[in-house]
């Protein structure tokens, strides 16, 4: 580990197997330093996923605020996003996002901020593990009945059922979770390095 940074320690659910992203000093915003996806062999209208992640104590949050963790693919674009939304030094917290959106218009994002549980229950503190889970159901095509809800450390913080991911001419099944953690949408750079680590990443569907 790089002087005047802790590492994770071990994770509550299985100690001995942590991912990492290493982001490098001078690293420029709007790509991540690694990707892996996991595909599934029959696509699910209802996708659920728990997993553990934890940022590095120096975490610098990108001047846009996305610091996006984990991509989510209906129709074949990644058109939620798992965001740790924080700029700088100011406090990380659990967004869901949407993107490219198939309803009402063709291309539509917006951010699903936390709606639900107490002040800052959703909240990603620094150099600490958390647990978040989340629970997407695509929407009829064509109509914005599309659902998302997610929890923090077992606090629900978000929700909400007017999601519109594809249109009437698409498919509404999830077919991937993208482990591609992107720093930012472009511009701004890090002066020191940085982690993001995850753990124990289950997902299921019907």
């Amino acid at each position: 580990m790089l002087p005047g940074i802790t590492g994770p320690g071990p994770s509550p659910r299985s100690p001995a197997h942590i991912g990492q992203a290493r982001y490098n000093a001078t690293y420029v915003g709007g790509t991540g330093p690694i990707q892996t996806d996991l595909v599934f062999p029959t696509p699910v209208r209802e996708l659920y996923i728990c997993y553990w992640l934890q940022h590095s104590s120096n975490w610098d949050g990108h001047a846009s605020g996305v610091n996006k963790v984990l991509h989510l693919w209906i129709a074949g674009g990644n058109r939620a996003y798992l965001n740790a939304h924080g700029v700088n030094a100011g406090s990380l917290m659990a967004r869901v996002h949407f993107q490219g959106m198939g309803v009402p218009v063709p291309a539509l994002s917006w951010n699903g901020t936390p709606n639900r549980g107490p002040m800052g229950a959703a909240d990603l503190t620094r150099g600490t593990w958390h647990r978040w889970e989340v629970l997407l159901k695509g929407n009829t095509p064509g109509q914005l009945d599309g659902e998302a809800h997610w929890w923090v450390d077992g606090v629900q913080v978000g929700s909400y059922t007017n999601v519109g991911y594809v249109s009437a001419s698409e498919n509404n099944r999830w077919t991937t979770i993208s482990w591609n953690p992107t720093w930012g949408g472009g511009g701004d750079q890090l002066t020191a390095a940085q982690f993001l680590w995850v753990d124990h990443l289950y997902a299921s569907g019907r």
